[in-house]
């Protein structure tokens, strides 16, 4: 059963999927479709034909670990017309328990991409997550190779500058952290939006240094 469902008359229809209403079989031929562009930076990480023995592969992190289990997080998929064209994970980060991080691992098909999808679709469902488990933070991070996308954020506030939604991601504006940080050793720039608009995080503890890096 869908999550969420949209289309109209002669237009694809747009289904919004937890991971747990899926297949496993979906989830691993998705992934080890998205490991063929080599042109993406992030194929690399999308699959190995070994997977449960290589913890940066997206099915060893969906399966054989923590992240998105056990009420830490959540792994949403998007189908159209029934076939799986997107992914987008959100969980509970390790370095504040008030904060989550959403997008992570979000990888859509090349034909689909600049459409929006992922923004109007699975992030909202990540925010709802969020706001569901009461935390206070829902932030976005990237690395150095799409770092870009956080001026596209900035002007466009996904999409919707017009309506502001409360159900959508930056309805209420984009924080954007002013320096670098440390997310799974890793360095990252952020953006976030405020659920509890009181609730400022301390990104200062998690500044990326590389000293200790």
């Amino acid at each position: 059963m869908g999550y969420s469902r949209t289309s109209r008359e002669n237009t694809p229809v747009v289904e919004t999927y937890k991971l747990e209403n899926l297949s496993k079989d979906e989830i691993l031929s998705f992934a080890k479709f998205a490991s063929k562009f080599t042109e993406d930076l992030a194929h690399v990480n999308m699959w190995h034909d070994n997977w449960v023995d290589h913890p940066n592969t997206l099915p060893y992190l969906i399966y054989n670990s923590t992240r998105f289990a056990n009420g830490n997080g959540q792994f949403f998929v998007l189908k159209i017309d029934g076939i799986v064209q997107a992914i987008s994970g959100v969980h509970i980060s390790s370095f504040d328990t008030n904060i989550a991080l959403g997008g992570v691992r979000s990888w859509i098909s090349p034909e689909y991409r600049a459409k929006m999808l992922i923004g109007h679709h699975l992030l909202p469902a990540q925010l709802q997550w969020a706001k569901d488990n009461n935390l206070k933070t829902i932030a976005l991070t990237f690395n150095d190779y799409n770092k870009r996308l956080i001026n596209y954020f900035k002007r466009s506030g996904m999409g919707v500058p017009k309506e502001r939604n409360p159900n959508r991601l930056f309805y209420n504006g984009v924080y954007e952290v002013p320096f670098s940080i440390n997310i799974q050793y890793t360095e990252q720039w952020a953006i976030y939006h405020k659920i509890d608009e009181s609730y400022t995080p301390n990104w200062e503890k998690i500044k990326w240094s590389t000293q200790t890096a």
